[in-house]
């Protein structure tokens, strides 16, 4: 994002319409969770901090953000939002299996390599993590191209494959028919 855009969107995230609905929505799909307020929980790709904010209103404690940009970060810092690290969705800074939840919102489809983000999103997490990644104001499974089955469906997919997981983002891993059917829905 450039330097303009994170400004404005720094001064309005707090009141507009747009980010408390987002924050609203996300707050009730992470609440279904059941997470103790003690968890680990990182937000990846923490923009202006609007995520944190929603995180911290909805009860956890233990949260950083991650963000590739210094002045994000800065915004962020200024705000009191909590702490936020330099880096990216492809190196998460956290040691493997270290959060149980991650927050990735509108992050997944401005990356060059989704599976690779994905990987990382679920070495952080581990086997008793949960992730909520998130496009376009929508919890989860929002479509990355008309032609491919939902991300969400991929990172279900990924997360059976990568370990016993059961993944709670609506689709049956490896199941080519549920994939279509989310992808529909979306």
């Amino acid at each position: 994002m450039e330097t303009g855009t994170f400004a404005v969107e720094a001064q309005v995230e707090e009141t507009h319409w747009w980010f408390v609905g987002r924050r609203r929505l996300f707050a009730r799909e992470i609440g279904r969770l059941g997470l103790q307020p003690e968890v680990a929980v990182i937000d990846i790709g923490t923009g202006t901090g609007s995520g944190l904010r929603m995180l911290r209103d909805i009860g956890f404690r233990n949260v950083r953000g991650v963000d590739a940009s210094d002045e994000a970060i800065r915004l962020v810092a200024a705000k009191g939002l909590g702490p936020v690290e330099r880096g990216s969705i492809y190196t998460v800074p956290v040691a493997d299996a270290s959060q149980r939840l991650v927050v990735a919102t509108d992050v997944i489809e401005h990356v060059d390599d989704d599976m690779r983000a994905l990987r990382e999103v679920a070495r952080a997490m581990g086997p008793a993590g949960r992730a909520r990644p998130a496009q376009a104001a929508l919890p989860v499974g929002a479509t990355v191209a008309p032609a491919r089955p939902s991300w969400a469906c991929a990172f279900a997919q990924l997360l059976f494959q990568l370990s016993a997981v059961r993944s709670d983002l609506g689709c049956a891993a490896g199941d080519p028919a549920a994939q279509r059917q989310a992808g529909e829905r979306e």
